[in-house]
């Protein structure tokens, strides 16, 4: 909890102005809005990773099986599997990526309006509810942020092994042209 926050015990002692409690639930609101199209952007990043070392892994083993066939090549087919692999597994980390986290959610579910002294409170009602609501989007907006970061540096991690894979995939490249030439 940030210093100086106050905690929904506080607040209940309190005569909340209605219209600072919604201010400050709209842009708690936002700002988790924010972090939740973040998450759909890793989310569309992580699927396209995926799809791409995917496709990458199946057309290196392809060649490599290829290689296989040819008596003079034969010995430089491994680094292929080599390279392939290295996009297996940047595909499975990318896909992991994808997982179900923890993420906040927005609005309230109707059974917190929905008890009696909240549907029928008076006139500060709102107000408290609002700041209640603030003071939860705070914890949403935390989990949002850790879960984008987890899979911020989970995407980072699979370009980085596709990267090795590239490398693997121009060594196994040129090994196969020096074995030719």
């Amino acid at each position: 909890m940030a210093e100086g926050m106050l905690t929904p015990g506080d607040m209940e002692k309190l005569a909340i102005n209605e219209r600072v409690a919604r201010e400050a639930f709209d842009l708690g609101q936002r700002r988790l809005a924010d972090a939740l199209e973040t998450k759909a952007h890793f989310d569309h990043k992580a699927t396209t990773i995926f799809t791409a070392f995917v496709t990458i892994s199946l057309a290196v083993f392809g060649v490599g099986a290829a290689i296989l066939r040819d008596p003079l090549l034969r010995e430089t087919a491994w680094a292929f599997f080599c390279s392939g692999t290295f996009f297996v597994a940047a595909a499975f980390v990318s896909a992991w990526s994808m997982r179900g986290m923890e993420y906040g959610y927005m609005g309230w579910a109707p059974e917190v309006w929905l008890r009696s002294g909240v549907i029928d409170g008076d006139d500060q009602t709102v107000g408290h509810m609002l700041a209640y609501g603030a003071h939860r989007t705070v914890h949403l907006i935390a989990q949002s942020q850790a879960s984008n970061s987890a899979k911020a540096a989970l995407l980072l991690k699979a370009v980085i092994i596709g990267a090795c894979g590239a490398l693997a995939f121009g060594a196994s490249v040129g090994l196969t042209l020096w074995s030719i030439g």
